[in-house]
């Protein structure tokens, strides 16, 4: 038999764009992310509970800075903090879960407006039952004062709550330019309610802890395309997710004890702020949240 020299150059296969399927994203890894990162905000909101609460030395210095803060607020010497007590934050609260409906219909995500204000609710009720009926400020005997327990604050977790609630409907691409403001507000609600005289620094950190590890474990439950099943996530990340909200609570408890003062904590207030809002926009980041054919 003769084989033709067309025959013999002619490939035995060509591969097509089909032989090759694109990979599908490994979001199963942000979702792994996520939920290590609401461990992280759960370990960060109990170790700021014990070190800023049940030492001597946080409360000595929390307890010194109350003061202060309750005498400047009787002359009267602050004005932009003045703002936060003519806000109603009720009104607040209803125009962002409003904002958070009107998005999830404009995006078809009906599912996943519900799980923002879900969320939402969950944080303002978590953070009031905590606050009320579990948590005590015991007496160490710090110069005989004796205040009440203020911790988680209200207005921190309600004012964390919010970004959030927007952050988790929007589409992915569009949570910075929720969360960079959102930062803003926050870090403002925070040190305004230290000036005030109504919290102490480790009221703000462990409102925006709890807050952030409730959206967290709703971003991990509603992520989709994760059927890798958290492959791909390094452990290295997944380090940083456990341990950094820590650190930024351990950061600001160092700082306070040893600059004890009312200009000092209400920075401190407004960088942990901003600090686990980045925090929110790193697990967040690549998340799609959302039903596959609509998410963003």
């Amino acid at each position: 038999m003769v084989i033709s020299s067309s025959a013999r150059t002619q490939p035995l296969w060509t591969p097509t764009p089909q032989d090759f399927p694109a990979k599908e994203p490994r979001t199963g890894s942000r979702r792994g992310l996520a939920a290590l990162a609401a461990v992280g905000c759960v370990i960060a909101f109990l170790f700021t509970y014990g070190i800023f609460v049940f030492t001597a030395g946080g409360q000595r210095a929390e307890d010194a800075i109350l003061h202060n803060a309750q005498s400047a607020a009787r002359l009267g010497q602050d004005s932009s903090a003045t703002l936060l007590q003519g806000a109603d934050v009720a009104t607040v609260i209803l125009l962002s879960a409003g904002l958070v409906v009107i998005i999830a219909g404009m995006r078809r995500q009906f599912v996943l407006g519900l799980v923002s204000l879900v969320a939402l609710g969950v944080s303002l009720l978590a953070t009031d039952f905590l606050k009320t009926s579990v948590l005590v400020r015991p007496d160490l005997g710090n110069e005989g004062r004796a205040w009440h327990n203020s911790f988680p604050s209200g207005h921190a977790s309600a004012a964390m709550a919010c970004v959030l609630a927007l952050a988790l409907v929007v589409p992915r691409r569009g949570r910075p330019f929720v969360l960079v403001p959102g930062a803003i507000a926050v870090a403002w609600v925070s040190s305004s309610t230290i000036t005030l005289a109504w919290h102490r620094l480790s009221d703000t950190i462990g409102g925006t802890m709890l807050v952030t590890a409730i959206f967290a474990l709703a971003a991990a439950g509603f992520a989709w395309k994760s059927s890798d099943r958290g492959r791909g996530l390094s452990w290295g990340v997944g380090v940083l997710a456990l341990v950094v909200p820590t650190l930024i609570s351990f950061a600001c408890f160092v700082v306070l004890t040893e600059l004890a003062a009312l200009d000092t904590a209400v920075a401190l207030a407004s960088l942990s702020a901003v600090g686990v809002s980045g925090f929110a926009l790193w697990f967040l980041g690549g998340v799609d949240v959302g039903w596959p054919r609509h998410a963003a």
